[in-house]
């Protein structure tokens, strides 16, 4: 395997949780897996809007985020080629290193306004104006980023509320 890699480091990046920042190139990577003998012909994954749709019912569409994958079914065996685009949000968010846009639901909850980063935790928000008040942690009761990936042990509760 030929691969060059690079990953971002951060405190809150723990165990099984931990976000990754990851460029990789791999070559000769073995996957298995089980082959429906059903499956036949070509199968794209682009983006995570339905912006490019199959042409026939020979193609099947899966979906990601700044990635298309492109592969072929014959015979039950599956050759695979993927690359990997940088969008605006990637490149918007590559020098700061933290994301910017969030990953989370943007619910609102009892009227307060909160922005969430994948990194730390909700940032307040005045329901007014937007302008930032302050990091939210329910008076020291909520231990994590507030969103899809938490960034604090398995053996640790997410919050005590």
């Amino acid at each position: 395997m030929n691969s060059a890699l690079r990953c971002a480091n951060h405190h809150m990046q723990l165990e099984n949780y931990r976000p990754v920042d990851l460029e990789l190139w791999s070559h000769d990577l073995g996957v298995t897996c089980e082959v429906p003998a059903g499956l036949h012909g070509p199968l794209f994954c682009n983006a995570s809007t339905r912006q490019l749709t199959p042409l026939c019912t020979d193609h099947y569409l899966f979906f990601s985020k700044a990635m298309v994958n492109a592969g072929r079914i014959k015979y039950s065996q599956v050759s695979d080629r993927t690359h990997c685009f940088r969008t605006k949000e990637f490149n918007s968010q590559k020098h700061p290193v933290n994301r910017l846009v969030s990953t989370a639901f943007p619910a609102v909850p009892n009227g307060q306004v909160f922005a969430h980063g994948e990194f730390n935790f909700p940032v307040f928000l005045d329901p007014g104006t937007l302008e930032t008040e302050k990091l939210w942690d329910a008076d020291g009761k909520y231990y994590s980023a507030l969103n899809a990936h938490p960034k604090v042990p398995l053996a640790r509760p997410l919050a005590r509320l």
